[in-house]
């Protein structure tokens, strides 16, 4: 049997598990299941464990649309319940009703889900009721967002002494899965600046090396990225070794990220410093603002801002030079003391920091 159709026989044992589960907890109130995300475009991670079986690596991103939403507990204990008999580390599922399907604005994840994901459990016309969307009219927040969201690839890919010692398989998998993450929202970025964007994987690289193709560290590190994205790889490196591709990953991803943003804030962005500037005078952020406080009467959002802003500071960090990494990290610091009071009494090193962070965004 060729991989191809091993990938496939794969798949489809995880989305017959997907699907009773799902069916028997929701029974009369369920209308459809979506598949989206990387599996629901067909471009899911697979690989060989030691013994030589193929496996799934992705989370997978399922949306449950129902006649009338139910206790989020439920949803996510359903998740955690799939995640388990997937051997898969995360199954994100939501819920959502025809007449939230109707209403969805424009935006990466939404895009996606219109024109990448796939039916896999009752009406397939469901898709239908998302308005259709024209990717040129991608907005630049999603840069923003793209910015924010793969930070979480540079604090939380590796162990506390991941840079000291060798990594063993599966973390060295999981360290390539992550930057490989981070360089492909770098092409995204790309592309909704130049209005290219599109759902698939593959294609974004194809019109990367069309774009940029003078651009020698983008095109060498897109199609490692996509590779990597595809069937993740675990070959063992130095410490030396894996300490430099980071750098070299996040200097790219900071590179491109930057101007970007700039053009999003409306100011020049050479750093964390600015990113703060920008989303403290963001007119998207103050109406987010205006709107969580009409709704819960709770200032929770400004505790998602600071949490934002620190992973900003503590990546940057790594890249500087000892009086530039002191100032970002003394910031980290002040930040994350705010968030968690009992961490006033540690020192705190770059390492801790980044564990800490990365654990309060995965919450």
């Amino acid at each position: 049997m060729n991989l191809v159709m091993q990938r496939e026989n794969k798949l489809q044992q995880q989305i017959h598990i997907i699907k009773n589960e799902i069916s028997s907890q929701f029974q009369n109130n369920l209308i459809s299941i979506i598949l989206y995300g990387s599996y629901g475009r067909g471009e899911g991670a697979f690989y060989y464990d030691d013994s030589g079986c193929i496996r799934t690596y992705n989370d997978f991103d399922i949306i449950v649309v129902l006649d009338y939403l139910v206790d989020i507990k439920k949803v996510h204990k359903i998740g955690h319940l799939l995640s388990e008999k997937l051997d898969v580390k995360w199954v994100d599922i939501s819920q959502k009703t025809i007449l939230k399907l109707k209403t969805l604005e424009l935006n990466i994840f939404n895009y996606d889900l219109k024109y990448g994901s796939r039916v896999i459990y009752g009406d397939e016309n469901v898709i239908n009721f998302i308005p259709s969307f024209n990717s040129k009219n991608i907005h630049l927040k999603e840069v923003e967002t793209l910015y924010f969201t793969r930070m979480w690839a540079f604090l939380g890919c590796l162990p506390y002494d991941g840079f000291d010692r060798k990594l063993n398989s599966e973390e060295t998998r999981f360290f390539n899965y992550q930057m490989a993450k981070a360089i492909l929202a770098v092409v995204d970025i790309i592309l909704i600046q130049k209005k290219q964007y599109c759902t698939s994987y593959i294609a974004r690289v194809d019109r990367i090396f069309k774009i940029s193709k003078n651009d020698v560290q983008l095109i060498k590190w897109s199609k490692w990225a996509i590779e990597e994205k595809m069937s993740p790889t675990n070959d063992v490196i130095s410490p030396s070794e894996l300490k430099e591709m980071y750098k070299e990953v996040l200097s790219l991803f900071l590179f491109k990220m930057y101007p970007a943003l700039s053009l999003y804030y409306k100011i020049n962005i050479n750093g964390a410093f600015d990113v703060k500037k920008g989303v403290f005078r963001s007119i998207s952020e103050l109406i987010i603002f205006f709107k969580v406080l009409l709704k819960t009467r709770k200032f929770d959002y400004f505790k998602k801002i600071k949490l934002k802003l620190v992973q900003s500071f503590l990546v940057e960090s790594f890249l500087k030079n000892k009086t530039e990494k002191e100032c970002l990290l003394k910031e980290s610091k002040k930040i994350l003391r705010k968030l968690d009071k009992s961490l006033k009494v540690r020192s705190l090193d770059w390492n801790e920091m980044r564990l800490i962070v990365s654990k309060l965004r995965a919450e």
